[in-house]
């Protein structure tokens, strides 16, 4: 968000924080907004690189020192220790190849006196009517499917059954707790729905404009600017045949952080 005379919050709050560190070098709050400059990094865009340099000097040149100790991250799942044998140089993400690791914890361990965070991000395959819809405190996504009759919507329950030729609103709930920048969202389209609109370009819903991507077998939402609330998108289609279905999963991620990431449950149809 812009403010007057051209500068955003993120620099606003860079002058407050060089301002604070010239009259109370020691106080904890000068970390403290250290810290939650770093965090809107983390979804966001600082902005032009003047405005960039700006912030990461005021990082650097005030509060304690952060950057001259180098500390070391330990992680254990069970009882076992786990070292990486490689990794992403400006990430310093790595993969670790589980098994036989089912209910046990996950510790780990950071011997530095600096601020750190991380994230673990597990991936495995499973039948589509027992994936879990997965969230995390800052975002979220849940999809539902909408029978349409004229101008009126009914929520379309488990157990009931589509028809061949019948509207249906495809409907995706995101749930932001903080702004996000460069967000996509990943529908899943069911095997059975044909979009009514099959053409891709901008739309603009529920305050949230998005670049809309139509592909065979799911539709993409790009979004530049996710602000925090709730946000309800949604695309129509047309029920094209008969059979049992995955509905499909929707998964909302900024790309920005792509450890912030949810996706909805998975859920199987008929068609009658």
């Amino acid at each position: 968000d812009n403010l007057e005379y051209g500068y955003s919050k993120l620099s606003t709050t860079a002058w407050v924080l060089m301002a604070f560190h010239e009259i109370a070098p020691s106080d904890g709050l000068v970390d403290e907004l250290r810290q939650w400059l770093l965090i809107q990094r983390q979804a966001q865009n600082w902005g032009e690189n003047s405005e960039t340099l700006h912030v990461v000097y005021a990082i650097l040149t005030t509060g304690s020192d952060w950057i001259s100790e180098r500390s070391r991250t330990q992680v254990w799942i069970g009882a076992q220790q786990y070292e990486p044998t490689k990794r992403e140089e400006l990430t310093g993400s790595y993969r670790i190849d589980l098994e036989n690791v089912e209910g046990q914890t996950i510790y780990i361990k950071n011997d530095g006196d600096g601020p750190w965070w991380g994230s673990v991000m597990s991936q495995y395959v499973a039948p589509i009517a027992d994936v879990k819809a997965a969230s995390i405190d800052d975002l979220s996504i849940s999809k539902d499917i909408l029978l349409i009759d004229g101008d009126n919507a009914k929520l379309f329950e488990p157990g009931e059954a589509l028809k061949v030729g019948q509207k249906v609103r495809v409907q995706l709930t995101v749930i932001a707790k903080r702004d996000m920048e460069y967000v996509v969202v990943k529908d899943g389209r069911s095997a059975c729905l044909e979009p009514s609109d099959q053409t891709s370009g901008t739309v603009w819903q529920d305050g949230v404009v998005a670049y809309r991507e139509v592909r065979t077998a799911e539709t993409n939402l790009m979004i530049t600017h996710l602000p925090k609330g709730t946000h309800v998108l949604s695309y129509d289609c047309y029920v094209s045949q008969e059979g049992d279905y995955s509905l499909g999963i929707a998964v909302v991620q900024c790309l920005y952080a792509p450890s912030l990431v949810a996706h909805s449950e998975g859920r199987l149809i008929e068609v009658k």
